[in-house]
């Protein structure tokens, strides 16, 4: 498999971009995941008119720069420049649909475009009751703990810390109901202030966050076999690592196989703010 990337302004902004964005917007909605991990997200913009909390909009990289500074896509769809060492800004990937398995769900849009669904990465924070449903099973040490490779990584540093390197921190996928889940410490770039997720909860800080992993939904350029992902996917990271990040954790977290070599049961286990 080639290398996985972000997009560049030509193929969203200039006279030869993708037939994608004639159908759609350049803004794109944040994953809860993307919030839990830095990305900034405002209330005021969505990709529907009811401003739906799941399809808020946010920044994400585009593939060019120079010096200390990237292209990105702002919440309103507009390019924006940012410095590259900025941790906000969220990420769109985008590959090519000959590298990847041909064994997908393909369901057409319309003549140039498609929609598919491509390995699993942790998206969207489940429901308030069942937050607290599965946080009691966790602290009481019920819930199993998956034995395996299933693991996926986030950037351990604050959205200030402009000025250090990646410092990778992995977290385990647990198995509830037959479902599957990351317990995810808030590491927003919202501070102590409470900031809002899909699920209408309001969160801080070194909040413990329950987020399910699902399918992810891609989108198809059928004239360039272009693949880019409909929401921004994961943040935190800054853009000057971003490449490494992306094929390095992204890419195999995002394919990696659900096996299961053992379960138990893990002990109470609560997180507290440092």
């Amino acid at each position: 498999m080639n290398e996985i990337t972000n997009l560049t302004k030509e193929q969203v902004f200039r006279n030869n971009k993708l037939e994608i964005f004639n159908y759609i917007d350049t803004k794109a909605a944040v994953t809860d995941f993307a919030v839990l991990s830095g990305a900034f997200v405002s209330n005021c913009y969505a990709n529907d008119s009811d401003r739906t909390l799941a399809n808020r909009t946010g920044f994400y990289w585009l593939n060019n720069s120079c010096g200390n500074n990237a292209c990105a896509v702002g919440y309103l769809g507009n390019m924006v420049v940012q410095r590259v060492s900025n941790r906000v800004i969220a990420f769109r990937p985008v590959m090519l649909l000959s590298d990847i398995s041909t064994d997908l769900k393909y369901k057409d849009i319309n003549a140039d475009v498609a929609r598919i669904q491509y390995g699993l990465y942790p998206q969207k924070a489940v429901s308030a009751s069942m937050q607290r449903e599965i946080e009691k099973a966790y602290e009481k040490g019920l819930i199993q703990l998956r034995l395996s490779r299933n693991t996926y990584t986030v950037d351990a540093r604050k959205w200030y810390e402009v000025d250090k390197d990646f410092s990778p921190k992995t977290m385990w996928v647990y198995k509830y109901n037959d479902k599957r889940y990351v317990r995810m410490v808030a590491n927003s770039c919202f501070n102590d202030e409470h900031f809002q997720l899909s699920n209408k909860k309001f969160y801080r800080d070194y909040d413990a966050v329950w987020v399910e992993i699902e399918p992810v939904n891609w989108l198809v350029d059928k004239k360039t076999g272009v693949v880019i992902s409909e929401k921004l996917l994961f943040s935190g990271i800054s853009f000057s690592y971003s490449k490494e990040f992306m094929n390095e954790y992204f890419l195999k977290e995002l394919t990696q196989p659900i096996t299961i070599a053992q379960t138990k049961p893990v002990g109470r286990s609560r997180t507290l703010k440092k």
